[in-house]
């Protein structure tokens, strides 16, 4: 088994009592505590292990099945059993090395013990053993640690290969390979550049003031007053692309329309030279409130911050007059977005895909309502099922007209045989983006 994980250390008590007490929460579906997000050996630790949650569970299951009942029943700690799995075959850690870090559980020389007979069966694992019978989805499914529900949604449009290499390309996003940043309009690139060119920067080629950085350099970025006092944010280019798109202009009449945290609304601002009249709305109040410091901090006055719901606006009394541009990032599955969200991939299923579809096409609509004869609606989603992209926008073709769109963008998935000219996708494995679907679409003068 390839070891693709950043070794870290359990340099205290604190830290291995925090992880298994996160895994056994994440594992009785109990909300995690706020000391969660202020702790990186936890976190990290905690989102790989959900990252490969059907592949270590695979792993644990048929290992417990080769022991007695007795000792499976001392060893009723699934939490510490999660941790076991990874620590042997994802760190190659000995058992020795585990057994100093676990001192802070105080275990029972019985307990050690049967830990360490399960810990040396875990060397008696064999992939082609424990997999025969299996078919290639379940195989692929299993070893790779990708939703079953994920990879038969997308075979119609993807092969497995394709499938396979982007779902692993998400896995390994978040430990090696680039970051993206885009700088504030205030921000000369020429002098970024010369400043932190020990950081092997290298310049987006189709979009400006956007640069990517080795992973490895990101700690380093994060530690100066550039990133500190918001001069250039941290952001996928998909997302980045989302805003680029749209091409707000001055005196333009925008709406975020699901807008929080409000990247993209601070983008448009700056595409607009802090000049369009911009409308921000979400429905969730606690990350809309990180939007005005965010606005504030880059000089931008022209905006209006409104909590609601993105289907019953609350905006009438702003603006009498329709917007020029709607940018529409909606709600979705974010099955592009494991890289960052590995909780994500065990939430795939219909009923989730069909919530957020309906979501979106009323949103779709009521951003069509929202826009002037002309207007232009982009809409995206951190999604690789085309539920969530082309087939949506092939509902609306009698309302909208399709804006084409840059080569640099992969085509859209082809309905009919046909790809959609107005839509494309990101891929991971190509873009080195998450996985996501974008259209231009102008709203007809008449229908």
């Amino acid at each position: 088994m390839m070891n693709t994980s950043k070794k870290f250390k359990v340099t205290s008590s604190q830290g291995i009592l925090l992880l298994l007490d996160f895994i056994q929460k994440y594992l009785d579906h109990q909300k995690l505590s706020p000391t969660f997000k202020n702790d990186n050996y936890t976190k990290h630790y905690l989102m790989e292990i959900i990252r490969y949650k059907n592949k270590i569970q695979f792993i644990l299951n048929k290992t417990l099945r080769s022991m007695e009942n007795d000792m499976k029943q001392r060893l009723n700690q699934a939490n510490l059993l999660y941790y076991a799995v990874y620590a042997f075959f994802w760190e190659k850690k000995s058992f020795e090395k585990i057994k100093k870090e676990l001192l802070p559980l105080s275990l029972s020389r019985e307990q050690i013990q049967d830990f360490q007979r399960f810990y040396q069966r875990l060397s008696n694992f064999n992939w082609e053993i424990a997999l025969k019978g299996k078919n290639e989805i379940e195989q692929l499914s299993i070893q790779k640690a990708i939703p079953t529900f994920f990879i038969n949604k997308l075979l119609p449009v993807m092969n497995l290969d394709s499938i396979k290499s982007n779902s692993e390309k998400m896995d390994i996003q978040a430990r090696v390979g680039n970051f993206t940043i885009r700088l504030n309009s205030e921000i000369d690139v020429i002098e970024f550049e010369k400043k932190f060119n020990h950081l092997n920067l290298v310049r987006d080629e189709n979009i400006p003031k956007t640069i990517h950085i080795p992973l490895k350099h990101k700690a380093k970025l994060i530690k100066t007053l550039f990133y500190q006092e918001n001069k250039i944010i941290i952001q996928d280019k998909a997302s980045i692309a989302s805003v680029h798109l749209l091409d707000p202009q001055q005196n333009d009449k925008i709406c975020d329309l699901c807008a929080a945290p409000g990247m993209k609304t601070r983008l448009i601002a700056q595409h607009s030279q802090n000049r369009a009249s911009i409308v921000a709305l979400d429905y969730d109040l606690a990350r809309l409130k990180q939007i005005r410091p965010m606005m504030q901090k880059g000089s931008s006055k022209n905006f209006h911050i409104i909590h609601g719901d993105g289907l019953n606006p609350p905006i009438r009394e702003i603006t009498d007059v329709f917007f020029d541009k709607i940018l529409l990032d909606a709600p979705c599955t974010g099955s592009g977005t494991f890289s960052t969200h590995p909780e994500l991939k065990w939430r795939q299923n219909q009923k989730f895909l069909n919530q957020n579809v309906f979501l979106q096409r009323d949103l779709i609509e009521k951003a069509f309502n929202m826009l002037k004869p002309g207007g232009i609606l982009l809409y995206s989603t951190c999604s690789f099922y085309p539920e969530e992209g082309e087939l949506q926008i092939n509902k609306v073709l009698d309302k909208f007209e399709m804006e084409k769109l840059p080569s640099w963008i992969s085509p859209s998935f082809k309905l009919n045989e046909i790809a959609l000219s107005g839509a494309g996708r990101f891929f991971p494995i190509i873009h080195n983006t998450n996985g996501f679907f974008i259209a231009k679409l102008k709203k007809k003068y008449s229908n």
